[in-house]
């Protein structure tokens, strides 16, 4: 059973070491990432099964200056069961997350790459 997937974004931590290697502050891309992962949040509440409600409040985001993350579970212990399936207990894959992750993936690399041309262009590169 899969634990983790991802939108990998090829190249983009070559161009954060590069710019980190220039001087340029790149704490800025927290922002994008942040932004990405409440969006991806967003969704994955929305394709997450409902029954108490108790799944889809457990979806969280978070960001650092490199990566966009969302998980679900914490005191939900039922999460990835629900995410991944359990065929030996008839449960169905909902795969809520795969589904917020699909949804948002064709805008994740224009939104950084244009921060990133924001940021160069702030430092004069």
């Amino acid at each position: 059973m899969p634990q983790q997937s991802g939108i990998r974004v090829a190249g983009l931590a070559e161009k954060i070491k590069a710019l980190r290697a220039a001087g340029v502050d790149v704490a800025d891309l927290k922002k994008v990432f942040g932004d990405i992962a409440e969006d991806a949040a967003r969704r994955a509440r929305v394709y997450a099964p409902k029954r108490s409600g108790r799944l889809a409040a457990s979806i969280k985001a978070s960001k650092t200056a490199n990566k966009a993350s969302v998980r679900a579970g914490g005191r939900v212990a039922y999460a990835a069961p629900i995410h991944w399936g359990w065929p030996a207990r008839g449960i169905p894959a909902s795969e809520f997350l795969l589904k917020a992750e699909r949804a948002i993936a064709p805008t994740v690399r224009p939104r950084i790459d244009t921060e990133l041309r924001r940021i160069m262009r702030e430092n004069g590169l």
